[in-house]
């Protein structure tokens, strides 16, 4: 800007000089007839001044670079801090999902302790799962209402995350797949009570009977698959709550 300001100047200072020139020769002219240029003080000053006057002052050159600096400095700082307040912003909101993420498995954890899930560890071959659940709803609420930032966490973490969610959902469809299984299971024992007094009742038997025999094995191979997916997800379980109490992905 100084540097600008002393160019506009010394352009003004020769345009002054020039009219006052040119308005003096007018007038000698029409007096005398001879171009004869009488410079009064003021005016010599100028002209000497202009004489003088260098565009390239070193003053205005450090001014403006240190200015220019500053305003570098002063954006990259402001940039700087605008950037860390996001990243604290979202480190916090992402302790918090976490946080949540962990009492909803903390209560799942719980619940499948306590509940007939603790016999899938001791199923010898040839058990069965006589139990009919109910599991339609959705129990993972709060983690896929926040599926969308796993992806912002530690990657060990969210990747122990997804294997212990995907786990549970395989657990509730290997477990409705068995309740289906019981559920005809009971039906044929009731058709069975009745025993059929028609002319075809042994053959009708016959098939429960057999029917019966084929719901028993498809039970037993489906407590073997609980088994097996019960190590994996206790497993899976204990190395996610460790991990949780690292520094780096504690909530």
């Amino acid at each position: 800007m100084l540097i600008r300001f002393n160019s506009v100047r010394r352009h003004v200072l020769v345009f002054s000089v020039l009219v006052a020139l040119l308005a003096t020769a007018e007038s000698t002219f029409a007096l005398t007839n001879e171009a004869v240029l009488r410079l009064d003080p003021e005016t010599r000053g100028l002209v000497r001044q202009l004489a003088e006057d260098s565009w390239f002052k070193k003053e205005a050159f450090a001014s403006a670079l240190l200015g220019g600096l500053i305003a570098v400095g002063a954006a990259w700082l402001a940039h700087y801090l605008q950037t860390k307040k996001e990243e604290d912003a979202e480190k916090r909101f992402n302790d918090r999902v976490l946080g949540a993420i962990r009492v909803e498995l903390t209560t799942l954890r719980q619940f499948y302790d306590t509940s007939e899930a603790r016999r899938f560890k001791d199923f010898e071959e040839g058990d069965t799962f006589p139990f009919w659940l109910h599991l339609r709803q959705n129990h993972f609420t709060v983690f896929e209402s926040n599926a969308a930032h796993i992806g912002k966490i530690e990657p060990d973490l969210a990747s122990r995350l997804v294997r212990v969610y995907e786990l549970l959902r395989v657990l509730i469809e290997y477990l409705g797949v068995n309740s289906r299984y019981f559920e005809e299971l009971q039906q044929v024992w009731r058709e069975l009570r009745i025993r059929p007094t028609t002319v075809r009742a042994d053959l009708i038997v016959d098939d429960l009977q057999r029917r019966e025999k084929q719901l028993h094995a498809q039970m037993a191979h489906q407590a073997m698959d609980l088994k097996r997916l019960d190590g994996q997800l206790r497993s899976e379980w204990d190395a996610l709550f460790k991990c949780f109490e690292e520094p780096s992905g504690k909530p």
